[in-house]
């Protein structure tokens, strides 16, 4: 027998429809990522502002000039897409907790009336 259709698989991967959402939580969250966004963006930027420069130094420098600013550039690009792949995870996320205590606010909204 397939593993999807064994019951305890099902039951394991069972969604949830009756997921309680803690509004006030997801709302602190939120509020507290979009306080540290600014610190986030400004650290982004440096990073982005060096790869530049690095760019421009390996676009118009000497043979041994270019080979440093590569190699540099290489380290800083590494360092700017993991970073701002956390970036981008944490908006998602944001995003999906927004969209989650919309939800469930007009799912208490509409079950009182």
């Amino acid at each position: 027998m397939s593993i999807y259709k064994k019951t305890w698989w099902q039951k394991l991967h069972k969604k949830s429809s009756t997921q309680k959402v803690d509004i006030l939580h997801d709302i602190e969250a939120i509020k507290e990522f979009l306080g540290d966004v600014n610190l986030d963006s400004k650290r982004l930027l440096k990073q982005l502002d060096l790869i530049e420069e690095f760019e421009k130094e390996r676009k118009v420098g000497r043979k041994e000039i270019k080979k440093i600013a590569s190699q540099t550039e290489e380290k800083t690009l590494t360092e700017f897409s993991k970073q701002y792949g956390f970036f981008q995870n944490d908006v998602i996320l944001n995003g999906v907790r927004v969209r989650m205590i919309k939800e469930q606010f007009d799912k208490e909204v509409f079950d009182e009336e």
